[in-house]
């Protein structure tokens, strides 16, 4: 079976260069209805930047057109070249009417046309996702590709003019160069764009970012910068160029890729509108296009690379998330097992009640409620395991400080007193409560005593206690300690130690804190470790005004 892969605007058959050259004979009504769009689009880009055309060969400082012509081909494949074909001759025909023999325009919109259409196939052969720059490696195909590609096909098409008869060879190199720039800069400033457009989830995040107040200010300002240095800074035009690079960079570091290429193909757009109606001279247009390409490179480099941080946070987010989950059944299996002896018992017990003659139905049927009951709260445990792993849902509950530490206690009395380690508690009177999910707390504590409880073990102190202590914090905050007599933190280790995969111990991911740290900074709270000769940790959560912990003594 043929795989197919959707990019976002069209669907393109991945077969090879052969089933597209068969398939390419039939188009579909859709793909009728793209080429006209893309032709008609393509003069009107070709018309905008027909500015300072060179004699006979007509090469101009700016050539946009290059750029949907680039992105036709990532989205279609070898299916985009008749009408990018077509789309040059009609150019040549309608707008550029350069004033060359016959011969000489077909010649170069074959060599335009046929060296394009490669460029695009070797790109899109390296794409990660086919149309479409997603990391710092399509990136760097891209730049390559599309520094590359116009340099081979700007020699090939300025050297046919050459050989025909049309210029000069001591003119090549000016003629490349101008060549180059302006086909380089066009694709980079707004074949990302274009891109974007073609893409179902990119239109949706540019479409998400026009109600923002920020996105607007972003162009204000970069309408203001453009508006300074074009009208009220004279000839001043490319000595401060450079201050469009803070708009941009800001555009790119909020809203990655998608800002970034929208940025791009505005500040291009301005650019070539402020130029034509101040009638700048093709040295002064061409020495801009060449900043617009440093602009360009960096806006696109950022944005990249905030778009990868951005999945890679994702990404530790889902690792963190199945992490805890992992710590929340180990929590909830204490929870459970009651529950489930509860329901062997009164099974047995049914059993023993169904054996005797006659029957007592009325006992049975309240035994028979009780394992309804258990299995509804075995039910209910599990159901909050599942919604913590789909969305970190929180069960919040009333819960007293006091309580809820001589709990953790108790869990925990055994394996310290078998290791000779005192667990003491030391609760201040009053406390008011606090609203948290129980189980997603108890993951916290049970983290900060079992490395208490590892840390002393290691070092074996000669005091060999845990302290476990709550007391009022700040108005509507109460504090929440785990503080041992071990050797503490290593000052080399505070400053990461609530990061993922840090730990000092031999054994364990160095996840438990991380995901503690994220727990109570859902709760409202504030997690941190005192720089002590003893390991000494504290957190705080917001309390329920009014109630204390001996309200419902």
């Amino acid at each position: 079976m043929q795989k197919t892969q959707s990019s976002g605007l069209l669907q393109q058959p991945l077969g090879g260069i052969g089933t597209e050259l068969r398939a390419s004979a039939i188009w579909s009504l859709q793909e009728w209805e793209l080429a006209i769009v893309f032709v008609g689009l393509y003069l009107v880009l070709e018309r905008v930047s027909f500015i300072h055309p060179s004699a006979l060969i007509g090469i101009t400082p700016w050539n946009p057109q290059i750029a949907l012509a680039l992105g036709l081909v990532l989205i279609r494949g070898l299916r985009a070249a008749p009408a990018l074909l077509f789309a040059m001759l009609v150019s040549e025909a309608l707008v550029r009417q350069t004033p060359t023999p016959l011969l000489s325009v077909l010649v170069g919109v074959f060599i335009m046309a046929t060296g394009y259409t490669i460029a695009g196939m070797a790109l899109s052969r390296h794409l990660s996702v086919r149309g479409r720059i997603r990391s710092l490696r399509d990136f760097a195909w891209m730049l390559g590709i599309v520094s590359i590609a116009p340099l081979l096909i700007g020699s090939i098409y300025v050297g046919s003019h050459v050989v025909l008869g049309l210029a000069e060879w001591s003119n090549f190199p000016q003629a490349l160069s101008r060549y180059w720039i302006g086909d380089v800069v066009g694709v980079l400033a707004l074949m990302p764009f274009f891109l974007v457009l073609a893409d179902r989830v990119g239109r949706r995040k540019l479409a998400a970012l026009l109600p923002r107040w920020e996105t607007w200010v972003q162009l204000v300002s970069t309408v203001a910068i453009l508006a300074a240095v074009f009208a009220f800074l004279p000839g001043g035009h490319v000595k401060y160029f450079f201050v469009l690079f803070l708009p941009l960079i800001w555009i790119a570091a909020r809203q990655g890729l998608v800002g970034a290429a929208a940025g791009l193909a505005f500040v291009q757009v301005g650019l070539i509108i402020v130029v034509q109606a101040s009638g700048s001279e093709v040295g002064t247009l061409l020495e801009l296009q060449a900043r617009m390409l440093g602009l360009s490179v960096t806006g696109l480099l950022l944005g990249v690379v905030v778009d990868e941080r951005e999945r890679a946070q994702e990404s530790l987010r889902q690792s963190l998330r199945l992490a805890a989950a992992g710590e929340m059944a180990a929590a909830l299996a204490h929870e459970v097992n009651q529950p489930l002896t509860a329901l062997v018992t009164y099974g047995r017990a049914c059993q023993h009640m169904l054996a005797r003659t006659p029957p007592d139905m009325g006992q049975l049927e309240q035994t028979v409620g009780k394992i309804t009951e258990q299995a509804q709260r075995v039910g209910a445990i599990v159901k909050r395991l599942r919604d913590f792993l789909r969305s970190g849902t929180m069960n919040l509950e009333r819960l007293a400080p006091g309580e809820f530490l001589e709990a953790m206690r108790a869990a925990f009395a055994q394996e310290a007193k078998a290791d000779g380690i005192a667990l003491n508690l030391t609760i201040e009177p009053d406390l008011a409560r606090v609203l948290v999910d129980r189980l997603e707390l108890e993951i916290v504590f049970r983290n900060l005593i079992a490395n208490a409880l590892d840390s002393i073990r290691e070092a074996r102190p000669v005091r060999r206690e845990i302290r476990l202590t709550a007391a009022n914090h700040d108005a509507g905050f109460v504090q929440l300690s785990v503080v041992d007599s071990g050797p503490g933190i290593p000052p080399s280790l505070r400053d990461k130690l609530f990061l993922p995969f840090s730990t000092s111990k031999s054994h364990g991911m160095g996840i438990g804190l991380a995901i503690s740290r994220a727990i109570v900074k859902a709760h409202g709270g504030r997690l941190w470790v005192e720089p002590t000769d003893h390991g000494s940790f504290h957190l705080t959560l917001p309390t329920l005004t009014g109630e204390t912990d001996d309200n419902d003594s």
